[in-house]
């Protein structure tokens, strides 16, 4: 009996292997996952760049060739993959971070169409709303939507075309629509915030507006040259525009080569930077310098990426010539002109080295 009682248990013993061992099920690896180096699908163009300030995620947007919808990618700072080609709606131009895991990103929407959108994204969940902003507030965005800045729990937007800035509640997304009015300059493009006030560069005329933010007013503004002011950022008391470009009725366009310096107290005029023809976008590098990408003539001049001291003036021309950036804890991330050959770069803010990121990964 003892034998045969052996005999089924290394039966049994046997038996249990062989089900452990074909049974076991075989788990698919998906094609992108977090964990897996990051890759840029090729084919795709970005239109968009920004990075989550709270944990270094890179967070670009595509344009969808101007017809489909744009789409949103998100990458950590080590690239590993944390979202891919969720839809957003007309061209996601800009996205900017509630947390770790919530987005609020801009449509910026096609010109004259007035279809403009906010929206939201959660990078957990997979899942966006694409039109967060018109089911909050029973109403659209407006006419192109150009620019998106946080500041406390609310999210200001520029629409350049509807000559209005938004203030949405980022917790209940209802929003506070600040009219710019005949007395004030008309059609808002880029903002920057400094104290409890938002500033907004202006294209008619070309100026930039002070609001003040618990008021939700207009309170000041300074006129700047004949060319329309694009970016924007305040540092050490003074704000820096980017003086871009201007066309006449025939679309025959000059460009200035001039980065303006506004004080915050007086708000007024002060000084002036020389870059590289039609400067761009203007962010803060560390505490005392600023990065400007300037976009050239689109012939001759092919524009160029530049650091500037904003205590001694003193501008350095980078290597890389980035067509649209941020910037995160003194690095630069951007990419090169999206209609070429285009490449993502993370660039050294100090040492000034440039390391290609995100690089191509066929669909």
């Amino acid at each position: 009996m003892k034998k045969i009682a052996y005999k089924l248990i290394y039966a049994t013993a046997i038996m249990l292997f062989i089900i452990s061992c074909t049974e076991k099920p075989i788990q698919p690896e998906p094609e992108q996952q977090l964990g897996e180096e990051g890759r840029w699908p090729s084919g795709v163009t970005p239109y968009g760049i920004s990075i989550n300030q709270q944990n270094g995620d890179i967070i670009v947007t595509t344009n969808g060739d101007y017809i489909t919808s744009g789409d949103i990618y998100v990458y950590t700072n080590d690239q590993l993959v944390r979202l891919t080609e969720l839809e957003l709606g007309t061209l996601p131009s800009k996205a900017v971070a509630i947390d770790n895991n919530q987005l609020l990103a801009l449509n910026e929407g096609s010109w004259g169409n007035n279809d403009a959108a906010l929206s939201y994204v959660d990078i957990n969940k997979k899942e966006a709303i694409v039109d967060w902003f018109a089911i909050n507030n029973a109403r659209g965005l407006g006419d192109v939507a150009q620019d998106i800045a946080l500041y406390g729990n609310k999210a200001y937007i520029s629409v350049t075309f509807s000559n209005s800035i938004e203030c949405v509640d980022i917790n209940s997304g209802t929003s506070t629509r600040i009219a710019l009015g005949q007395q004030n300059a008309q059609n808002p493009r880029y903002l920057a915030t400094s104290g409890q006030s938002l500033y907004a560069t202006c294209y008619n005329p070309p100026s930039i507006i002070c609001i003040d933010t618990l008021q939700k007013n207009v309170t000041a503004t300074c006129r700047l040259g004949k060319f329309h002011p694009e970016g924007i950022c305040a540092l050490n008391g003074k704000l820096y525009i980017a003086s871009s470009n201007i066309s006449d009725e025939n679309y025959n366009y000059s460009y200035d080569n001039k980065i303006y310096v506004v004080d915050i107290t007086s708000f007024s005029l002060v000084d002036s930077i020389t870059v590289g023809y039609n400067p761009a976008l203007v962010k803060v590098l560390d505490a005392n310098h600023i990065v400007v990408n300037s976009w050239g003539n689109y012939s001759s001049d092919p524009g160029g990426t530049y650091i500037i001291d904003v205590n001694t003036k003193n501008v350095t021309l980078l290597d890389i010539i980035l067509y649209n950036f941020d910037v995160y804890q003194g690095n630069i991330y951007g990419y090169t002109n999206p209609f070429t050959a285009f490449k993502f770069y993370k660039i050294d803010g100090s040492t000034r080295i440039a390391t290609e990121i995100l690089k191509p990964k066929e669909k």
